[in-house]
């Protein structure tokens, strides 16, 4: 019998990759607002952003666009105050910022540089899912249709194509796992320390990480296996203190992620479920397409997928079988320890009301997309293969309707030398900065009449208190749910 997981088929899986990232570098042209964030991070300047520009604005003075680009470009490596930067205004380790800084200083543009490094870390989490199936011996039918989710689920690629953290976070999580399940089999020193390595780095990525390594401990103790609950403790304690000794003021940090509580509100926790529902969908379909109903071509392609979709599950419904035997328990349990770890904090009111959808379920991802190729195996692998295609196009649609309003709104910019905006938040209008030329801006305290007869502005407060009457409004509302006015003055 031929190996089903050979060589070729991981090349072609990347060269898929490849296409989606390449694809995305040419529709792609704005920086998201969190990605905003994470190159003033990355370039070691954000706590000059926030020192100078939020806290010390020099209002009514036109400032050169050049002297704000120079805040997304280090001049040299800056790997300890980009560590300070993250502890004294944010709430992220500095593993991600610090890859990040390496492409920045080699020359690499921005969008670029975000992209590049998602695609390493894409590719690397393929890979090693690619090896681990084929060393579980899992059958094809399964272990391709999870890899193919990987590359092309609508919330793999709304994280993907974006400059945060949460790739590498996959990356490293997915490296956790294994190394964890094959340690539970077949122990050796080698795995071990790829074990203490994957856990360092997980918590240098982000403090969600921390959460999940509680679960190896109780796992073990559950399977009464002390001399292994042993060993997991000592390695917890060996990657800790190999972290404390690379990011020691981790604490204040962690403290404030640990403070983002919420009071509860009866009505928002309604809200909150649907979001967890809606949120959990697109991981398989772009939920977008239901808001935007039949307003565009794109939006007709995407609903008419989503039926497709609905239609041919249903007519294979009474054929799809879940085989418990294909389900080890470390996987499982895994899964519903990363569920409860995402939902009931949220629905309890201790994380944000934000705090839920692509990048919060980015560790449970893989495992998520593992059962689910499982639970749908008896369906014949070619209509699964090209179901799963198709939404190659569905989400390079709904990506290319966002970024088009994001180059309209550039392109607004290109008819003014002088552009006036009421605030420069790191996730509002600073997103255009490093996308402008030749501008100056002039920071207006309050919602003044300027010259140029064009102001910006992030608020409704400050739109519905406007000291004229605006000649015309056009809003710009985009994914990450930021809103941005511009208005036209007489």
């Amino acid at each position: 019998m031929k190996e089903p997981y050979h060589l070729k088929s991981l090349i072609i899986l990347l060269i898929a990759l490849m296409v989606c990232y390449s694809g995305m570098l040419i529709i792609k042209t704005v920086p998201d607002g969190d990605e905003t964030i994470s190159y003033l991070c990355a370039a070691g300047n954000q706590n000059t952003y926030e020192k100078v520009l939020t806290h010390e604005l020099l209002y009514n003075q036109l400032l050169p666009v050049d002297s704000l680009q120079a805040l997304f470009q280090p001049k040299q490596k800056l790997f300890q105050s980009i560590s300070q930067g993250l502890v004294e205004s944010d709430i992220h380790p500095p593993l991600y910022f610090w890859l990040l800084h390496l492409l920045l200083l080699s020359g690499i543009p921005l969008m670029l540089a975000g992209l590049l490094l998602n695609f390493i870390f894409h590719a690397g989490t393929l890979t090693i899912w690619f090896w681990y199936l084929k060393k579980k011996n899992i059958p094809p039918s399964i272990g391709f249709v999870m890899l193919i989710m990987l590359i092309f689920s609508s919330a793999i690629a709304d994280t993907a194509f974006v400059a945060r953290q949460y790739m590498l976070l996959l990356f490293l999580f997915s490296g956790f796992y294994i190394t964890w399940n094959l340690i539970l089999t077949k122990p050796n020193l080698g795995l071990w320390i790829v074990y203490i390595l994957f856990i360092t780095f997980g918590m240098l990525t982000h403090y969600l990480f921390w959460y999940v390594l509680p679960f190896t401990l109780l796992y073990s103790v559950w399977q009464q296996s002390v001399k292994q609950s042993i060993y997991l403790t000592f390695c917890l304690v060996i990657a800790f203190l190999l972290f404390y000794a690379i990011h020691p003021d981790f604490w204040i940090q962690f403290n404030a992620q640990q403070t983002r509580a919420q009071p509860y509100q009866t009505k928002q926790l309604l809200e909150r479920f649907l979001k967890i529902i809606l949120s959990f969908i697109q991981l398989f379909f772009p939920v977008w397409w239901i808001k935007e109903g039949v307003k565009n071509i794109f939006a007709i392609i995407g609903l008419v997928w989503i039926v497709a979709v609905i239609v041919f599950l249903k007519s294979k419904i009474k054929k799809i079988r879940i085989h418990l035997a294909f389900f080890n328990k470390p996987e499982l349990a895994m899964l519903m320890y990363l569920l409860g770890l995402h939902i009931l904090p949220y629905l309890l009111f201790f994380t944000p009301y934000h705090a839920t959808g692509r990048y919060y379920w980015v560790m449970s991802m893989p495992l998520i997309f593992l059962i689910t190729a499982k639970c749908i195996s008896e369906i014949k692998f070619i209509p699964k293969l090209l179901l799963l295609l198709v939404s190659l196009s569905v989400w390079f649609a709904d990506t290319h309707q966002k970024e088009q309003q994001k180059q309209e709104f550039a392109d607004s910019l290109e008819a003014y030398k002088e552009i006036t905006v009421t605030t420069l938040n790191r996730r509002g209008f600073l997103r255009f900065v490093p996308m402008i030329n030749n501008k100056l801006i002039l920071l207006a305290e309050h919602p003044m009449q300027p010259k140029n007869k064009q102001l910006w502005i992030t608020d409704e407060f400050t739109l519905k208190h406007l000291p004229f009457t605006p000649v015309d409004i056009k809003t710009y509302s985009f994914s990450d749910g930021v809103t941005l006015y511009r208005i036209i003055t007489p």
